[in-house]
């Protein structure tokens, strides 16, 4: 499937990346590894008017020590990190996780701030980061600012670098509580599903039984990830997927590229 028509931007410096933003703040997504944003744009089940891809600037891929500190560049490919005598001597966790990540493919293209920005509870980085009680240093139009990890991530697929993590307007958890049901499912993969299975049986079921409880429960959200599993869907369930494509439009459904 081809994505939805976008501006592609290329820029060549921070600051003119943070322009772009700022100017297109409401219909922008950043380009950093792809490899959750680029499926979502080819199924449809997210749009951006324009693209901003960060690949060019330099000075965003590093990993070092400094006063005791280990620093990690937010475009630093997970390849890096897993090969990395620093991070594979005094920080196996990071090593650990990173080696876990997909495939190698995926790895050489993935990047550690894209991992933690896209705000997925099933990414691997966010639980590790969290263990280590990392900082993230954000740097937007009106400065740098360090936020700790725990305070990153906002709630489901909302970290800090959303427009709800605003400096000048922090959120407020006493108001409007949402409380998220996350199921997030592997079943297919765990239970070693045949093809025919999963076609047949976990695809609509999981939709269509989850879309049920989307109706039932106004603070019902779900979870969904793996490219492969929405192009079945499509291809063999079009009435459902457009349920689907529905439910993310609501932000009731979130489906994560892998």
């Amino acid at each position: 499937m081809i994505p939805a028509s976008f501006d592609y931007h290329s820029p060549q410096s921070l600051e003119e990346a943070l322009s772009l933003l700022q100017s297109h703040r409401d219909d922008v997504k950043v380009l950093s590894g792809g490899q959750s944003l680029l499926p979502l744009l080819k199924l449809r089940l997210g749009a951006a008017g324009h693209l901003v891809d960060i690949g060019r600037i330099p000075d965003l891929e590093y990993i070092r020590e400094e006063g005791g500190v280990l620093k990690i560049g937010g475009r630093t490919r997970e390849s890096a990190l897993e090969r990395s005598d620093l991070i594979q001597a005094k920080y196996p966790l990071l090593a650990e996780t990173a080696a876990v990540i997909a495939d190698p493919i995926v790895r050489n293209l993935a990047t550690v701030g894209g991992n933690l920005a896209h705000g997925d509870p099933a990414n691997d980085h966010p639980a590790t980061m969290l263990a280590l009680r990392a900082e993230v240093v954000a740097t937007g139009p009106g400065g740098t600012r360090t936020i700790p990890i725990d305070q990153f991530f906002l709630g489901l697929f909302a970290a800090g670098n959303s427009p709800a993590a605003d400096a000048n307007n922090p959120p407020d958890p006493t108001k409007d509580p949402t409380v998220y049901w996350v199921a997030y499912s592997h079943l297919d993969t765990q239970w070693r599903w045949t093809y025919p299975q999963v076609i047949s049986q976990f695809i609509p079921g999981t939709v269509l039984t989850n879309a049920a409880l989307i109706s039932k429960y106004p603070n019902y959200v779900f979870n969904w990830t793996g490219a492969n599993r929405y192009r079945l869907l499509k291809e063999y369930y079009p009435p459902i997927y457009s349920v689907l494509s529905n439910l993310v439009k609501q932000g009731r459904w979130f489906p994560a590229g892998s």
